[in-house]
């Protein structure tokens, strides 16, 4: 589906409401057109955008590679860990520009739909750093190294269309719902609901119009595009399979109903659809066409084993009716020949008539004797077709999506259950232990935290009077997730106050870190003598989620767990090994993503000591 203009403001306007602010974590390619960025903020919902030449939109959906896109790496270069500034579209076209910024750096990538669509990424100059397509019409040139350069604008833009503009129809041999088309940028969808809205017929010249028809023209226009523009929705769906098209209003007669729900949700569930339909399509297509080929050739064996089979009958026939019949021998070029079924049989000079027969009879052999051999090479063949149609539908089954859940607010920080039920939540980062304790803390919790360059703070909801276990474990923790775990500093330990005893702000006079927070009055020291944790699947809002905690809890509530310890392999290599054991265990592929799994471990190496099944499995 091709999107409209006023569609792509209101989805412009979507993403930027949802991830201004954000930073990018991470850029994953789905297929050649088509990027995923994975937007994370420390205090908001983590969000996940999806940019294409056919559409920019918000997405709750991973969609598994197919294809490689060459824009990946120098995204990933360019605009990782950048801030997103804001979305936004020049005027009505069929382009979105996300603005990225960093400390001295700044870069924008241009999402265009319109042709084969494009995705440019330049510098905060407009240089081209990458682009999908290079360009070269009468009007703009797009290259690496050149500026970028918009396509003209047009004269008429839907949402700012006056009445005497569209009374301009009223001079045009055109017809009418071509001309407003062509005016406004509007595809044909919108252009019959707003004729039919409007009382008017589109195929009917625009010049035959009367004033007040392209007054009514004018109104149903701009009541259709504030509907769009302004989300007053009722979306719909038109069509099936890659051919479906999402609207946000009503526009087809017999489209499926989809009000009550967003347009963004709607229009991603279409978009996703069609990427699986065509990854699927692009996967498993080299191995269709070599069934194809083998289908073929099985067909030209059936026909051949028929044809040897008619051909040996024929001749046996004749050399049956050439005893019975004695029939008379032929001479050619000085040898004796018969001729039966197309086929020339030499025969011995001077041979009696069943010698002859006995030769049409060898040849009728030879020919039933080919049939089987044939029959051999076809069966292989279809063994080979058997084994092709199984993997191209593993192939295609292969191309999977991964729904992004919703998220507590919790899974924003790090995060585990202790074996006492209780929720104990850490910070990741100075940003984040600023958003916990200032948001999160409340009275009736207990605050954790270790005397240790880097240390987190964990807040133990209610944990105001926990049971030691609790405690013990939220401590160990507060350990583990400090600088101790990089540097292998076993017999670490953590500390426990009330709220009221956190300060919010500095003393005065004095200076305070970022993420850091004064503790008044007296500590409650909580020993860790180990430096283990435990990466598992656990249970988080009707879904599953991966978590990391001490192993006592985590044994208590995951499915299925690693248990981890410092030193070893970087965190990607550990994260890697840590998926092929949970997946072992029973663990779902589509749960226990390498991203998560590193995102959940502490920073540094790490090794797995273990992995085993939990108390919680099903």
């Amino acid at each position: 589906m091709a999107l409209a203009g006023i569609e792509v403001r209101y989805l412009a306007a979507r993403m930027d409401a949802l991830a201004r602010g954000h930073y990018v974590a991470a850029v994953h390619g789905v297929d050649r057109e088509t990027v995923l960025l994975k937007m994370h903020h420390p205090e908001r919902d983590d969000a996940l955008l999806a940019v294409s030449t056919r559409g920019a939109w918000p997405t709750s959906s991973r969609v598994q590679a197919t294809g490689t896109n060459p824009m990946v790496r120098r995204l990933r270069d360019s605009i990782g860990r950048m801030r997103l500034e804001g979305v936004s579209q020049p005027g009505e076209e069929r382009i979105v520009t996300l603005e990225f910024g960093g400390p001295g750096r700044a870069a924008r990538l241009v999402c265009e739909f319109f042709g084969e669509g494009n995705l440019v990424l330049c510098d905060g100059a407009d240089r081209i750093l990458a682009l999908l397509r290079a360009v070269d019409v009468r009007h703009r040139t797009l290259r690496v190294g050149a500026q970028y350069s918009a396509p003209p604008a047009p004269a008429l833009a839907a949402s700012t269309a006056t009445p005497e503009d569209i009374s301009e129809i009223l001079q045009s041999p055109l017809r009418a719902g071509t001309w407003l088309g062509r005016a406004v940028g509007l595809p044909s969808r919108y252009v019959e609901r707003i004729f039919a809205d409007a009382g008017l017929d589109a195929r009917a010249a625009g010049r035959e119009m009367d004033p007040a028809g392209a007054a009514r023209l004018h109104a149903a226009l701009s009541s259709a595009v504030a509907r769009v523009m302004g989300g007053d929705h009722a979306p719909e769906v038109s069509g099936e399979g890659r051919s479906a098209t999402a609207s946000p209003i009503p526009l087809v007669d017999g489209a499926r109903d989809e009000r009550g729900r967003a347009f963004e949700e709607v229009l991603d569930e279409v978009f996703t659809s069609a990427l699986l339909e065509e990854g699927r399509a692009a996967r498993s297509g080299e191995t269709d066409r070599r069934a194809a080929e083998l289908e073929s050739q099985i067909s030209e064996q059936d026909r051949a084993i028929a044809l040897v089979g008619q051909r040996a009958e024929e001749i046996a026939a004749a050399a049956r009716a050439l005893q019975a019949l004695s029939a008379r021998l032929s001479r050619r070029r000085g040898r004796d020949t018969v001729e039966v079924a197309g086929r020339t049989v030499e025969v011995s000079h001077g041979s009696s008539v069943h010698a002859a027969a006995s030769a049409l009879f060898d040849e009728a052999k030879v020919q039933a004797a080919a049939a089987p051999a044939i029959a051999a090479r076809q069966a292989a063949m279809r063994r080979e077709l058997e084994s092709l149609r199984a993997r191209s539908g593993d192939e295609a089954a292969a191309v999977g999506v991964r729904r992004a859940r919703k998220r507590g607010w919790h899974e924003r920080y790090r995060w585990f259950v202790t074996t006492d039920g209780l929720l104990a939540v850490g910070g990741r980062d100075s940003s984040s232990n600023m958003s916990l304790v200032r948001r999160r803390m409340e009275e009736g919790d207990t605050v954790f935290h270790a005397d240790v360059a880097g240390s987190p703070f964990f807040v133990l909801k209610g944990g105001h009077g926990a049971p030691p276990a609790s405690v013990s474990e939220t401590a160990h923790a507060t350990a583990c997730f400090s600088r101790a775990w990089r540097n292998e500093a076993h017999g670490t330990g953590a500390y426990w106050v009330e709220p009221s005893q956190v300060g919010l702000a500095a003393p005065s006079g004095q200076f305070l870190p970022r993420g850091s927070f004064p503790i008044e009055g007296r500590r409650n020291p909580v020993a860790a003598p180990t430096l283990r944790l435990a990466v598992g699947v656990v249970e988080a809002g009707g879904s599953r989620a991966v978590t990391c905690g001490p192993p006592q809890a985590m044994r208590a509530s995951a499915a299925c767990l690693s248990i981890i310890e410092p030193g070893g392999l970087p965190q990607a290599a550990t994260a890697k090994r840590i998926r092929s054991e949970l997946v072992r265990l029973g663990a779902s592929p589509e749960e226990v993503g390498i991203d998560e799994i590193a995102r959940a471990m502490p920073a540094g190496r790490s090794r797995v000591a273990e992995s085993v099944a939990g108390d919680a499995r099903a």
